[in-house]
């Protein structure tokens, strides 16, 4: 097939962002510079796969490390004088639109964290977080951030007209917490599965954005996606917080949560019927008929934080620091570990890890 002048440049983007390879059309239309057609951006998309497949497969045989070049568009002119046209067919593709539910069933440890609220994150027990990490990394085949990983309070439209925190800023927020992103993945292999899910407080973005004054920023104003670097840190990206999930082997769900009520976990696995873990209410709970269990994960937010100042002492005292480890084994069946942040501590294959 024999690309249009739109649906080149469209190519030579995507191929110089290779990270968007990963997504739908529908996210390249959001972050490419020029508005075009949905089609124009299907055909260079999967054109983009194509060539990118190719590439890989000449930089194996020619004995070169991916890693070690920078920019696939130039890398693919060094090993093909051209590429001038390519059928494409099903069997070429390399990659998929992320499916709401997609199941994830490499056998091992998923380490599955939600509610940081970073930059208010609580920086000592992320600290330990990441010494249980480097301990396990050769057993850890994926890293899942289950919603409000970010607080962006910057963009809360509770605090809209009032004085904002000292020195809090949008640029603040994507900056500090990449920071603790990038602690996390440091002592990760680079080809773990890699899931990131919006929260109510990531969709603070999209709420802001909706508004007819605020929509004129356009792509100015930088998303999750954008200040975190998602798509190049390899990520798979869940944006509707309501209604995406993903499952870890063949029977657990994992999604940012949406009751609050007292019994959650009864009540998340009342509605959905599938076991479930899930986090929104920063409290640690577990209810299991038969072979369903809801599970609340807990919260790895510094609940002393400014951004908490809503909360009353009571509900406070409700919430809990933790988060969690699910092992699917060969069967796809899952094995899951909460673990409870208690006392400047917790527990995880019989060491004490200290924060």
């Amino acid at each position: 097939m024999k690309l249009s002048k739109i649906q080149k440049p469209i190519l030579n983007w995507i191929l110089e962002n290779p990270g968007y390879l990963k997504t739908s059309p529908k996210v390249v239309a959001k972050y490419y510079p020029k508005k075009v057609s949905s089609k124009d951006i299907q055909i260079a998309l999967e054109q983009a796969r194509i060539s990118y497949k190719i590439h890989l497969e000449d930089l194996k045989v020619s004995n070169i490390n991916p890693k070690q070049i920078v920019n696939v568009k130039e890398s693919i002119k060094r090993l093909k004088p051209i590429i001038k046209e390519i059928k494409i067919t099903n069997e070429f593709k390399i990659s998929k639109p992320v499916a709401r539910g997609k199941r994830y069933v490499t056998p091992g440890m998923y380490i599955v964290i939600g509610c940081a609220h970073a930059p208010f994150h609580l920086q000592p027990a992320f600290k330990a977080v990441q010494q249980l990490l480097n301990d396990n990394k050769s057993d850890i085949v994926g890293l899942v951030l289950a919603g409000d990983f970010l607080d962006m309070n910057s963009l809360s439209s509770h605090d809209k007209g009032r004085k904002p925190l000292s020195g809090v800023t949008l640029d603040w927020e994507y900056t500090e917490s990449e920071i603790l992103l990038n602690d996390l993945l440091d002592p990760l292999a680079a080809n773990i599965e890699k899931i990131f899910i919006y929260g109510n407080h990531c969709d603070r973005y999209n709420r802001y954005m909706s508004d007819i004054d605020n929509s004129k920023l356009g792509t100015s104003l930088a998303s999750p996606i954008e200040g975190l670097k998602l798509v190049n840190k390899g990520f798979d990206i869940y944006e509707n917080w309501k209604e995406d999930f993903v499952t870890l082997g063949h029977h657990l769900q994992v999604a940012h949560g949406e009751f609050f009520n007292v019994h959650s976990a009864k009540k998340h696995i009342d509605t959905y019927r599938r076991s479930i873990l899930y986090y929104h209410t920063h409290r640690v709970q577990q209810y299991i008929e038969g072979s369903v269990g809801g599970y609340n994960g807990g919260s790895m937010a510094d609940f002393s934080a400014p951004v908490f100042g809503y909360a009353s002492r009571a509900m406070k005292n409700s919430w809990l620091n933790g988060f969690n480890a699910v092992h699917v084994d060969e069967q796809g069946f899952y094995h899951i570990q909460q673990i409870v942040c208690y006392n400047n501590s917790f527990v995880f294959g019989n060491k004490i890890y200290k924060y």
